[in-house]
């Protein structure tokens, strides 16, 4: 069979799904050895990658980077081009594609279930082209039973195979504390990490801060700014709390330096109100960090028992977790070690081992 994989958000930086992306293609093909694997990426990540083609994996730069293009126009005639079988893509699938068998990853339904949120033209076409491209794929793929149960109660109309198949973490790379990365004589802080993005709901971390009783303890921000708008709220209600001084926005970094920033940190949130499935938190477990989660499904699917939860729109609730954490060492202790424990639960290999089982149920 000759599969082609949508890969146009290499090199993007755009988070956990750029690390899906680049996880599946580097481990998939061999992984299933009997298939010939079609790559498509930009024309600046072709660069990148076109000296990693092989017999058996082949990279093709788009034409152009436009999604919707790209899903109208370059994916329906590269999928004839290439005579593919089936094609990957990321939420959205292309029309036209003939024969070709849709496989679509969905990693979360946040435009659909979030629409206040969400607003204006490009926000409505994801929710009626999700919906579409649900009806249509002949695989879902989500990252968590908890998107695969969403899937079926806002989109009853799905009648294709849905299967789960949870992300992972480089244990190789992700690691507990060692001298060389230790910071010495830095201010203690929190961490938070992801696209910086409405539904992260940061305001709630930093409205926290005012509360704390130790005022040296920082907040760094780390994550590729998705929604401009809403960065810019976040950067005026540091200035309206008078937090110029302890919280700093970091930008999106490289892996080693999210890594000593993880290793580092006093302790890790996450205050999101949806998740697809939300990879740092286990990084930052990998890293020996006590985590603390906003209690939606997804997180208590992967992370119950190792990490603290709070409700994700009480800042006074999660004041009084993060305060207690900060003053209990046995209860810190206990959770880091549970989730060095559930880390092990989720390795990128396991995820193409339970993808490529997936496949083979329709191709």
């Amino acid at each position: 069979m000759k599969i082609g994989i949508d890969a146009h958000v290499l090199g993007k930086n755009l988070g956990g799904v750029e690390r899906f992306v680049a996880e599946l293609v580097k481990r998939l093909p061999a992984q299933t050895e009997e298939h010939e694997y079609v790559i498509f990426v930009t024309k600046e990540a072709f660069e990148t990658f076109k000296d990693q083609s092989t017999k058996q994996l082949q990279y093709v730069p788009l034409a152009f980077a436009n999604p919707l293009l790209e899903r109208l126009v370059l994916l329906p005639w590269l999928a004839r081009k290439h005579q593919l079988d089936a094609l990957m893509v990321q939420r959205l699938a292309p029309w036209f594609c003939g024969s070709t068998k849709l496989i679509v990853v969905i990693h979360d339904l946040t435009p659909i279930k979030f629409t206040a949120a969400y607003k204006g033209l490009s926000n409505t076409l994801v929710r009626l082209l999700t919906k579409n491209t649900i009806q249509r794929a002949d695989l879902i793929l989500t990252p968590t039973k908890a998107i695969k149960s969403e899937i079926q109660t806002y989109c009853p109309a799905a009648k294709s195979p849905i299967a789960h198949f949870y992300n992972g973490v480089d244990t190789e790379s992700f690691t507990v504390v060692n001298k060389k990365n230790v910071i010495e004589a830095s201010t203690p802080y929190i961490l938070t990490v992801g696209a910086i993005e409405r539904r992260k709901n940061i305001e709630t971390i930093i409205n926290m801060m005012p509360l704390l009783k130790d005022k040296s303890i920082k907040l760094h921000i780390m994550g590729g700014i998705r929604d401009q708008t809403y960065f810019d709220e976040l950067m005026q209600l540091v200035e309206q709390l008078k937090l110029t001084d302890r919280v700093t926005y970091l930008g999106f970094v490289t892996e080693a330096e999210m890594i000593k920033s993880y290793q580092n940190a006093v302790i890790f949130i996450t205050a999101s109100k949806d998740e697809g499935f939300n990879i740092p938190p286990l990084e930052s477990m990998a890293c020996g960090v006590t985590v603390a989660c906003s209690s939606i499904p997804v997180h208590l699917e992967l992370f119950e028992g190792a990490a603290i939860f709070f409700k994700a729109d009480s800042v006074t609730d999660l004041h009084f977790k993060v305060e207690s954490s900060l003053e209990n060492t046995h209860i810190t202790d206990t959770l880091k070690a549970t989730g060095l424990s559930r880390v092990s639960q989720y390795s990128w290999h396991q995820t193409t081992v339970n993808i490529a089982t997936a496949l083979g149920g329709i191709v």
